[in-house]
């Protein structure tokens, strides 16, 4: 039977009977979101049929074809994917001479100045910067969405998969999204570049270099590549100096770094946050939460650290929330209740709303227990525990509200963070008062509400005015790492902060905070809506 999709410029792709449609649209590398892995939990791989017949729900992982059908596949805006922290140098008020050199590049030209990409490989997005390797200026960014995501959101769900005979698959998909970002960057290689500086979590590390990922799969998920690799386009499979001109054909040679990891769950991405962080190299002590799809944290000073990875899932980016979406322009960020009435804001403050992100769950979710329309365990008051809790509508019945079950999800992620936080102040050896400066890592820690956070316990209170966001800070580390201190420089990144990646490995430790005793107990205590 063939499949038909209507918004793909009516590509046509083959289908088995008894094939789901999201099985066919994997083996035909067609990206659809599906951020539970097919389980039918998410609903983001939601098909409308235009023709033909299917079973089952209108859900690309429970749909099968009955006959040759047309469809359209759900869409995802990438076109603002914010890189936050991270400033190209165009902006108004630069010098004339960073204002050419941008120009320069997007005609194409030399600036007089080598230069490196930049990138952090996350479990949701990928975020990517051309460099000044002297300067250290950002010349331009690219980002796009991690299209491994259809493969599920997170990344015990890509290891599964990959473990489960879709290792290749997970590889071609991140080394093609890598290629998007260099032709990008590089406008089509007509811009050459001196190396590519990877920072990203072990598990994409591994998909990325087509490791297998049996070993984070299982006790006592371990990694035997954690150190620093060096590789190029190449050899890690990339196409695009095949289908390059000929004068294009430096990109094959291409050198590829990614910097050291911790541990199996925490990355190099991690590595890369503290680097830029300067609590973490003075005496004081620094935590760095890193608030993604995986909740990694680091607690500790110029002595000592240690680090742990949580389970916090992807709710806090808009994943598993019944009306959620990421932080994209239309999304709603802002939440006030004022007589049982709920205000708004969005991105962007584009009209209609498109959905609520991370940030507007934590808001809702505070400003429902602030106006006592939902106990500190969660449960919503009648009427809202049946309909959900409305934030948008309109008379025809369509509406974005918070859900009971919505509910459930951020506690749940809430309580792993928390409890995570506790446990690693507990083996520190500190308690929250004594914590100097609180870091909090990624694109979601820059947006992220902290009354609220602190009314809902995702904080304790003896954070508040503690907090910094670094933003994407995978990213900004990438950038420190291959940065050189000068133009001689004989070492292919920045000999200093490759010093300092190497001496952070050394003094840290790493906490499984799945066999920490004690653990289990702090996660269900902190599912409650309070401190």
């Amino acid at each position: 039977m063939k499949l038909t999709i209507k918004n793909r410029e009516n590509k046509q792709i083959e289908c088995r009977p008894n094939q789901t449609i999201l099985e066919a649209l994997q083996e035909a590398g067609v990206y659809i979101p599906a951020l539970c892995a097919g389980r039918g939990t998410c609903g983001k791989c939601r098909i409308r049929v235009l023709e033909g017949e299917v079973t089952g729900e209108y859900l690309a992982c429970k749909a099968c074809a009955l006959s040759d059908v047309v469809l359209e596949l759900p869409q995802e805006n990438e076109d603002e994917i914010l890189i936050e922290g991270v400033k190209r140098s165009d902006t108004k008020g630069n010098d004339q001479k960073q204002l050419q050199e941008v120009e320069a590049l997007e005609e194409g030209k030399e600036t007089g100045e080598n230069l490196f990409i930049a990138v952090d490989i996350g479990t949701t997005t990928i975020a990517m910067a051309l460099v000044g390797e002297i300067s250290g200026e950002v010349k331009d960014t690219f980002a796009t969405l991690n299209r491994q995501r259809m493969h599920g959101a997170d990344v015990i769900s890509r290891i599964a998969a990959a473990n489960d005979g879709h290792l290749e698959d997970l590889h071609k998909l991140i080394v093609e999204d890598l290629e998007q970002g260099i032709l990008a960057l590089t406008h089509q290689g007509e811009v050459k570049v001196t190396r590519v500086v990877i920072a990203a979590n072990t598990t994409m590390i591994h998909l990325l270099l087509g490791y297998s990922c049996e070993s984070l799969g299982r006790h006592p998920f371990s990694s035997d590549h954690l150190g620093r690799m060096e590789t190029t386009l190449r050899e890690i499979g990339s196409e695009i100096w095949k289908s390059s001109k000929d004068k294009d054909a430096w990109m094959k040679d291409l050198p590829v770094i990614t910097l050291p990891g911790i541990s199996a769950f925490v990355g190099s991405d991690i590595t890369s946050d503290i680097l830029i962080c300067p609590g973490f190299f003075e005496e004081g002590i620094s935590l760095l939460l890193d608030m993604g799809t995986n909740g990694e944290m680091v607690i500790g000073n110029r002595d000592r650290l240690v680090a742990a990875s949580t389970a916090a899932g992807p709710t806090f980016e808009g994943g598993n929330i019944t009306c959620g979406t990421g932080s994209i322009p239309g999304a709603i960020n802002q939440v006030k209740i004022m007589n049982r009435r709920a205000v708004t804001g969005t991105i962007g403050g584009k009209q209609p709303p498109v959905g609520i992100c991370g940030t507007g769950i934590i808001e809702a979710i505070a400003e429902l227990k602030r106006n006592r329309l939902m106990a500190p365990d969660g449960a919503l008051m009648a009427p809202y525990n049946k309909t959900g809790f409305p934030l948008w509508a309109v008379p025809t019945g369509e509406k974005i509200a918070i859900y009971q079950q919505d509910i459930r999800q951020l506690q749940l992620a809430k309580g792993a963070v928390r409890a995570g936080m506790e446990q690693l102040m507990e083996t520190f050896g500190c308690r929250p008062e004594e914590v100097d400066q609180v870091y909090l890592a990624g694109g979601f820690g820059t947006k992220l509400p902290i009354e609220a956070s602190i009314e809902i316990g995702l904080f304790p209170k003896e954070f508040r005015g503690k907090i910094e966001s670094i933003g994407n800070g995978a990213l900004l580390g990438a950038i420190a790492y291959g940065k050189k201190e000068k133009e001689e420089a004989a070492s292919t990144q920045n000999p200093e902060k490759e010093i300092q990646a190497e001496k952070i490995l050394l003094r840290v430790e790493n906490l499984n905070l799945a066999l920490t005793e004690g653990f289990e107990e702090l996660y269900l205590k902190y599912l409650e809506l309070g401190d």
